[in-house]
């Protein structure tokens, strides 16, 4: 490698690590938000087999602030 190229050599190891870091965060994301949705539709399936509703705590006339 010519002297000239190892600073750019640098940043892109840089990057490849920011990268990778970024896309691990991102799948562990989506695993979470993949859980998340799937205990909601059984929650959901368990009470409307009991007779129950899942009622809002905020309409569109509220605010969630």
């Amino acid at each position: 490698m010519t002297p000239g190229c190892r600073p750019a050599a640098g940043k892109l190891a840089e990057k490849t690590r920011e990268c990778t870091l970024l896309h691990q965060r991102l799948d562990a994301a989506a695993t979470a938000i993949a859980a998340l949705h799937h205990d909601n539709t059984r929650l959901r399936e368990e009470l409307t087999a009991v007779g129950g509703r899942v009622i809002p705590l905020w309409t569109t006339s509220t605010s969630r602030n």
